[in-house]
């Protein structure tokens, strides 16, 4: 009996907090609004911030799981578009771009890239500044693309074979994370997190 209660008071704190995710998020919708340009690519909107005049153009690629790459690689593009053009460009499922359920070979990422950067104001040959998988994906964008690459920068990446030994998440944990999101769980235990690192500091 006690532990039946215990099961709906749990149950009706999840269904709250799932309310008040589904609020915050329609908050967060309006007040955060994409600092760049929104491209069509493959019935999906790409999110391509621009900074900066130049001759030459700097394309930064983030590496897998970074939430906003905008915010992410700010101090670089902050210093780098004093001469240069630089573009943060945010891949499917990061930043303020879509969320896509299209294959995600890298392939398929770098012919997103090219189309999305054919759109942009900057014109090739690039310097690719790649961190983590960033670094790989500007690899396999100057074999496919040799003409529109003048040179490419590593930042902690890894070689492309690193990448055949990686394992993704099992699927339970991969399926247990929009279920987090939904529910505002997630919001509350990043809010949490960032609440302790204050206090430590």
């Amino acid at each position: 009996m006690v532990f039946r209660k215990i099961i709906s008071i749990l149950l009706i704190l999840i269904l709250f907090s799932g309310v008040i995710e589904a609020i915050l998020k329609r908050i967060d919708y309006n007040k955060y609004i994409a600092p760049g340009q929104l491209v069509e690519i493959d019935g999906g909107k790409m999110h391509l911030f621009t900074k900066g005049e130049g001759e030459h153009t700097i394309v930064l690629i983030p590496g897998l799981g970074t939430a906003s790459p905008y915010v992410d690689f700010q101090p670089l593009w902050s210093r780098l578009s004093a001469n240069n053009k630089v573009i943060v460009l945010e891949r499917f499922g990061y930043g303020f771009s879509d969320i896509t359920t299209k294959e995600r070979s890298l392939e398929k990422i770098v012919y997103e890239m090219h189309e999305a950067l054919r759109i942009s104001d900057g014109k090739p040959p690039y310097t690719l500044i790649g961190h983590s998988f960033g670094g790989t994906i500007s690899m396999a964008y100057a074999n496919i693309y040799p003409d529109e690459v003048t040179n490419i920068v590593m930042l902690d990446s890894a070689i492309p074979n690193a990448y055949e030994e990686w394992k993704p998440p099992s699927q339970p944990i991969v399926a247990i994370i929009p279920m987090l999101k939904t529910t505002g769980l997630l919001r509350l235990i990043t809010k949490s997190s960032s609440v302790m690192e204050g206090l430590r500091g």
